[in-house]
């Protein structure tokens, strides 16, 4: 497996090894992580939307930067709603059939852990937190995705992305 460093929230750094071009993304917290990132409008839904998804899907837990965003991208979709359990992503997964998925749901990515076939995900990116790679990496080989490349976080070191595919 290919290890690298992520060293900022920047998405094109953070998310760099995901390219959604001509593919349905499921970017799961769309919303901003920084108030910089916030006043220039730079987070992961300008990011994907800039690489020409077939189409984007954003969710968030903040509403205010889901209302800006469904604003200023109104060719993608925009749910505000925050992920409790399995089946409030196995609920966009079936409505949407994403090829690709960016998690960063800060500790809730756990919600995959019960998600039992790999549906449309041909590539996904889980930011996890405090040691649960492990889980991650034993999820995406039991729902038939290869993990291929585990990126740490050199500002936090309880965070990693783990990249898989099929």
């Amino acid at each position: 497996m290919i290890e690298g460093i992520i060293h900022s929230e920047n998405p094109k750094e953070h998310w760099e090894h995901l390219n959604c071009n001509g593919k349905i993304i499921l970017d799961l917290g769309c919303g901003f992580w920084t108030e910089e990132e916030r006043q220039a409008g730079d987070g992961t839904a300008k990011y994907f939307i800039s690489q020409n998804p077939k189409q984007y899907i954003g969710l968030d837990h903040n509403g205010a930067d889901i209302r800006r965003l469904s604003e200023e991208f109104p060719q993608g979709i925009f749910y505000h709603k925050p992920i409790r359990a399995k089946e409030d992503i196995l609920e966009l997964i079936i409505a949407h059939n994403p090829q690709i998925i960016k998690c960063d749901i800060e500790g809730m990515e756990s919600a995959f852990l019960g998600i039992n076939q790999r549906y449309s995900i041909e590539q996904i990116a889980i930011e996890f937190h405090h040691g649960s790679d492990g889980l991650c990496l034993e999820w995406m080989k039991r729902v038939g995705l290869n993990p291929w490349r585990i990126d740490l976080v050199s500002f936090c070191s309880e965070i990693k992305v783990l990249y898989g595919k099929c």
